[in-house]
């Protein structure tokens, strides 16, 4: 299974911050990409320019439940076997953690 992310809106960025940093979070470097988004089937496709690290392809189904995870999993392999690549050449490392090892 994947990390679970979960996103909400926010009214003032920088309350937000300080709300974050009274609860002992600190600021991290920031990652800096660009993004471009591509579509096909239930398939989302992001092509990322990442700044200091180069460029990455992200892979994105939404599934509702652990049974169709599989299948997408799989859509997901064939789709990556189209494009010359396979699941072993794959990571799960994010690109903040990469950037952070530099």
């Amino acid at each position: 299974m994947t990390r679970q992310e979960l996103e909400t809106e926010v009214g003032d960025a920088k309350t937000a911050r300080k709300i974050l940093e009274s609860i002992g979070f600190q600021p991290v470097i920031p990652v800096e990409k660009q993004r471009q988004y591509f579509h096909r089937e239930n398939i989302t496709t992001c092509s990322d320019n990442i700044k200091d690290l180069g460029d990455y392809l992200e892979l994105e189904i939404l599934t509702d439940s652990e049974e169709n995870c599989t299948v997408a999993l799989q859509k997901i392999e064939d789709t990556l076997k189209q494009l010359g690549y396979s699941m072993q050449e794959t990571t799960r490392t994010s690109y903040l953690s990469m950037l952070m090892k530099k």
